[in-house]
C-alpha cells in the first residue's frame, strides 16, 4: 500500500509537470469532481477557456481526448473502489454517474480488458 501511494504521488507530480496551467485546473476540477457528471462545459465554467480549446489542450498535452480522459479517471476510481470497498457493482456504477450497471460493466471492460467482476476476483485475493 505504502508503495503504491509513492507511486502514485510520483505519478501526480510527473504529470503535473509536463501539462500547462490549463491542463493542470482541468485535471484538478476532474479529480476533485469525480463522483459527478463531469462535461466540457464544466470545465469551460471552472477555467474561463471555451470548450473547444480545452478540447483540443487535452488531446494535445495529454494525447487522449477529455472523454477518454474522464473515462479513465473513473475506471481508475472504480478499480479503487472495487478492492477497497464492499460496494456493489451498481452502486458504483451509480456513484461514478455511469447511466447503468451494464454500460459500466462495458466500459470498464473496454479499458482493462476485464469485468469488474474478474477485476474484482482476481485482484482481491492479493489483499
Amino acid at each position: 500500500m505504502k508503495y503504491a501511494s509513492y507511486e502514485f504521488i510520483e505519478l501526480i507530480h510527473h504529470t503535473s509537470q509536463q501539462c500547462s496551467s490549463l491542463m493542470n485546473q482541468c485535471i484538478r476540477y476532474i479529480d476533485t469532481h469525480i463522483y459527478e457528471k463531469i462535461t466540457l462545459l464544466d470545465l469551460e465554467d471552472a477555467t474561463a477557456h471555451s470548450s473547444v480549446y480545452i478540447s483540443s489542450r487535452f488531446k494535445k498535452e495529454l494525447g487522449v481526448t477529455f472523454s477518454q480522459y474522464l473515462l479513465n479517471k473513473k475506471i481508475e476510481e472504480a478499480k479503487h473502489l472495487l478492492l477497497f470497498t464492499d460496494h456493489s457493482y451498481q452502486e458504483i456504477s451509480t456513484l461514478l454517474n455511469f447511466t447503468s450497471q451494464s454500460h459500466f460493466t462495458q466500459r470498464f471492460k473496454q479499458v482493462t480488458g476485464q469485468t469488474p467482476k474478474a477485476y474484482r476476483d482476481m485482484n482481491f485475493k492479493y489483499l
